[in-house]
């Protein structure tokens, strides 16, 4: 159940990838949720999942088979009120220090209770407080094990090196 202290919400569609058809709702009554989603779902003609919008400035990708960490990366947003850290449609831009010993248990965990063996997890921590528990908002069966920038591209967007000749294809 959502309800007014639930705002905003993100809207998402379940077989998008890289923060497609992704949008938002605030709403201060439930009558407005309703017309936001009616919108979006007009417009992207599929269902959609509703979350709630996690306050961040990065989140943390992991690349997991049979639940141990091969890959990670945070996505780091040019705001931290951007709707989304994708490395597609974003400024996000990659950090490569990523606390995998300490994700390490999370994952195996998370792997085992939902039978999940293999996925991209996109993971964030509420308010970039690490103390506090991951949210797993994510998790792709279809994924890239993005490589670290060389250094002329590391303050840029990571798409800028996504989509130059210097990305190894």
């Amino acid at each position: 159940q959502i309800g007014v202290a639930d705002s905003p919400v993100v809207v998402k569609n379940p077989y998008a990838a890289s923060s497609r058809g992704m949008g938002a709702c605030e709403f201060t009554k439930l009558d407005e949720l309703v017309v936001c989603l009616g919108a979006w779902l007009a417009e992207n003609k599929v269902p959609a999942l509703v979350q709630e919008r996690i306050r961040m400035s990065r989140e943390l990708r992991l690349t997991y088979v049979m639940g141990t960490i091969v890959h990670g990366y945070w996505r780091v947003k040019e705001k931290a009120s951007d709707l989304s850290a994708s490395t597609m449609f974003g400024n996000s831009r990659l950090d490569f220090d990523v606390p995998l010993k300490e994700m390490a248990p999370f994952v195996r965990d998370f792997a085992g209770r939902t039978g999940i063996l293999t996925g991209g997890m996109d993971v964030a921590f509420p308010d970039d407080d690490l103390t506090r528990a991951p949210v797993v908002f994510e998790v792709s069966p279809v994924f890239d094990a993005n490589p670290p920038p060389p250094p002329e591209y590391e303050r840029q967007p990571y798409a800028h090196f996504k989509q130059s000749e210097a990305f190894p294809s």
